[in-house]
């Protein structure tokens, strides 16, 4: 299993329709290497820049999950993300598409109980 970390949006869950925190499970900027800490476990929200390698560093470039692109970005210094998810209400598994710009989730696209199309499955 890779590294992963957590981000925490407030949505609305499609299956009990309460504005919830909905916790979602990113690969991005995710990594058991690290010279003093390990880039994993660790919980963010949209908008907090999440702990990585310093741009200056040679493996910063490797933030993207497997060295992947979203078919649905163009610019490289953006991806998005189909993240396990669970509202942490009424407890569905969700499936949420955050935009990453880098290391910084950005905004979330889709909240969904279904697997949406055209996104990777890890």
């Amino acid at each position: 299993m890779g590294a992963y970390n957590w981000v925490v949006v407030t949505h609305q869950c499609p299956n009990c329709s309460k504005r919830v925190d909905i916790r979602c499970q990113t690969h991005i900027a995710s990594s058991y290497q690290g010279i003093t800490k390990r880039f994993h476990h660790k919980i963010y929200r949209l908008g907090e820049e999440m702990q990585w390698w310093p741009t200056s560093h040679p493996d910063f470039e490797q933030w993207r999950v497997d060295g992947c692109v979203s078919p649905c970005e163009d610019d490289p210094l953006f991806d998005r993300e189909c993240c396990y998810s669970d509202c942490l209400s009424c407890g569905t598994q969700l499936y949420v598409v955050i935009r990453f710009k880098q290391h910084l989730p950005l905004e979330v696209l889709l909240v969904s109980q279904e697997w949406p199309e055209n996104y990777y499955q890890y």
